[in-house]
């Protein structure tokens, strides 16, 4: 019996790795990014290992990183990464019903892996997971392996600093990396739409002072997602 448990688990440890692998993929040249703009921005080895160990969320580094170099208020950068960071606790919120009967030390660990990848896939996945013990091994065999790949790039993107080849010119792959996770929900009108308004706006206040534009246009295209789910909801 315990070897098929066994063989179990690890078949689902081989699934995850399988499913979540492209995605990991692009997680490391978006952590080169994040590694070589810390190291642009002239952050010490503490500040960033502390910073990329605590703060598993690439989108608020980068906004970290970018607000900390220009002295922007700590007030300012802790509302920005907080704004950035509110799809994780929507994220949570789903994920509620399927991880309630795990313990407290198994719970604590699966939030610290709650991204963007590792919600996308477990979402499309999940109706092949039989218990909670299987989704959690799910889970975290996602996070770890995306994790890895972060981690990994970011810190080659740090200690390379100028020796990778036009380091400057990286930036292009940042939207790269998120392409494969909101592309394909790019379906319908609501999220079309909550699309636009959410670029339309980073651009129109871009020249705002302390990055404000970064929060207003977040809170923007929240606003409009949340309206526009009501409307649906209400015809």
């Amino acid at each position: 019996m315990q070897t098929i448990v066994t063989n179990r688990k690890n078949q689902i440890i081989l699934q995850s790795i399988k499913d979540n692998f492209a995605l990991a993929l692009s997680s490391f040249p978006f952590g080169i990014v994040m590694g070589a703009t810390a190291y642009k921005f002239t952050l010490n080895t503490q500040e960033f290992l502390y910073m990329n160990l605590s703060l598993n969320a690439g989108a608020s580094q980068l906004a970290f990183v970018d607000q900390y170099k220009n002295n922007i208020n700590y007030l300012v950068i802790l509302a920005s990464c907080t704004l950035i960071n509110c799809r994780m606790f929507l994220y949570s919120l789903s994920l509620h019903s399927d991880f309630k009967e795990l313990g407290t030390f198994k719970k604590m660990l699966l939030s610290f892996f709650v991204i963007d990848q590792t919600y996308a896939t477990f979402e499309t996945n999940k109706d092949t997971l039989i218990t909670e013990e299987e989704k959690f091994w799910y889970f975290l065999s996602s996070g770890i392996l995306l994790l890895s790949f972060w981690q990994l790039g970011s810190i080659m993107g740090f200690f390379a600093g100028d020796n990778l080849p036009y380091g400057e010119h990286l930036d292009f792959l940042v939207p790269l990396a998120f392409i494969g996770i909101f592309g394909p929900k790019l379906k319908d009108r609501i999220n079309i739409s909550v699309f636009l308004v959410a670029v339309s706006l980073s651009v129109i206040l871009y020249k705002v002072p302390f990055n404000l534009g970064l929060l207003l246009s977040t809170i923007g295209a929240m606003a409009t997602g949340v309206f526009l789910e009501k409307r649906k909801g209400s015809k």
